[in-house]
């Protein structure tokens, strides 16, 4: 009997295979579920002169991640000191899980690869590795940093008083995009305020308006607000330094009776804003540029590879718009053109990012600490075309990624 079933099994199992010839098998197609690539020294736009190997995976990895402290390149090649030094990191997706936290929100990574540079490749004898990077051509993930117990006082570098951690130092380069902020302002005379108002970002020719509009809390009607974009990049950063940014102060209430003011557009330079008070960053991709960590030996033009999955190089003209389409304008915080060397990673850790957003389109305005502007200060600024402002903390708070009551785990 187990023979005879065992014979009716074989006989079947033949049965439905079917011999292919060395045409059909040519006829079939698929997808490698790794894939490498080399980029020679001689490709266009390859300003380092090194060869590029990639091995990646065709595939997306989710990923939630807790880290207590994060720190790269702590007395490395650049001395005392580290290169990346974050506090209680968090890695999430953009929305909140069906837990209603970001505990079961997971961080895509499309397509990751490891990439080498190499000096002198086609030397057996001369070539060199001169920088390791690990990235992705895809990115949707929620960067979250730190703790705010005080978000209405401006943190310090290395750590509030208040206790306030975060980001302590990165090295690296990205689109900064300020977009949905709203800026209480103070007008103070030793130190006591005048006048007060919220002041937001104005849409000009260099700091396009939004596509939609959001109600301001001075009008019952929506306002056209702008966005300010604008390349960072530099190693070992404790604060941004944003440049001028144009603003409107819709309704400035001078704290005498039935008198109100409103300035209509006023140039204003912020200090530069500590990066322990920037606690939410969005991390996105775009069709040209995805995300790339890398250790160098050298400063480096690593070539560039989005969602559509072909490799190019950054250059000096490419920059991202305020709906982070590339654009042909990119400017640093003193307003000249961005040079290739601000291209270029630089020696030790360095975190190269399409895009990093400060304000939250899906959840209206962001309402930062209040900046207080001493009286002279404004005047000659409205008369000089520029009013230098204080640091703000962005108020943001950190996203909860555990569950339960833990605010980090």
């Amino acid at each position: 009997m187990g023979a005879l079933l065992l014979l009716s099994i074989r006989q079947i199992s033949h049965a439905e295979l079917t011999g292919l010839d060395d045409q059909h098998l040519a006829d079939v197609t698929g997808q490698a579920p790794i894939y490498t690539s080399y980029i020679d020294p001689s490709a266009a736009g390859n300003a380092s002169g090194l060869g590029f190997y990639t091995l990646g995976i065709n595939g997306t990895v989710s990923l939630n991640a807790n880290i207590e402290h994060l720190q790269l390149g702590c007395g490395g090649v650049n001395g005392p000191g580290c290169d990346i030094d974050l506090s209680h990191v968090r890695l999430s997706g953009t929305t909140p899980g069906p837990s209603g936290t970001y505990a079961d929100s997971d961080a895509a990574l499309g397509n990751p690869f490891l990439q080498i540079a190499i000096k002198n490749p086609t030397s057996l004898a001369n070539r060199q590795v001169v920088g390791i990077a690990l990235g992705a051509q895809s990115a949707q993930a929620s960067l979250s940093i730190g703790e705010n117990p005080t978000p209405n006082v401006p943190g310090t570098v290395g750590g509030s008083p208040g206790g306030e951690t975060g980001i302590n130092v990165l090295s690296g380069s990205f689109q900064a995009l300020v977009q949905d902020l709203r800026n209480p302002l103070a007008i103070t005379l030793l130190g006591i305020p005048l006048a007060t108002g919220n002041a937001y970002v104005k849409a000009t020719p260099t700091q396009p308006s939004l596509p939609s509009t959001l109600m301001t809390q001075e009008s019952a009607n929506n306002v056209q607000t702008g966005a300010y974009y604008q390349y960072v990049s530099g190693s070992r950063m404790t604060g941004v330094d944003l440049g001028k940014i144009t603003l409107v102060v819709p309704q400035l209430s001078v704290l005498l009776p039935f008198i109100n003011i409103s300035i209509a557009s006023a140039s204003a330079t912020y200090s530069p804003i500590n990066l322990i008070d920037m606690h939410n960053l969005n991390v996105s991709s775009n069709k040209n540029s995805g995300l790339l960590l890398s250790l160098n030996n050298q400063a480096i033009l690593w070539p560039q590879v989005g969602t559509l999955g072909i490799s190019t190089f950054p250059t000096t003209a490419q920059s991202l718009d305020a709906n982070g389409n590339v654009a042909t304008r990119g400017y640093n915080s003193n307003g000249n053109a961005i040079t290739t060397d601000q291209l270029m990673a630089q020696k030790g850790w360095w975190l190269s990012a399409p895009q990093a957003n400060i304000g939250d389109p899906a959840n209206g305005f962001i309402t930062t600490s209040q900046a207080n502007v001493d009286i002279v200060t404004a005047g000659l600024g409205l008369v000089l075309g520029n009013i230098p402002v204080a640091s703000v903390n962005t108020r943001q708070i950190p996203v909860q990624n555990c569950y339960g009551s833990l605010k980090f785990c």
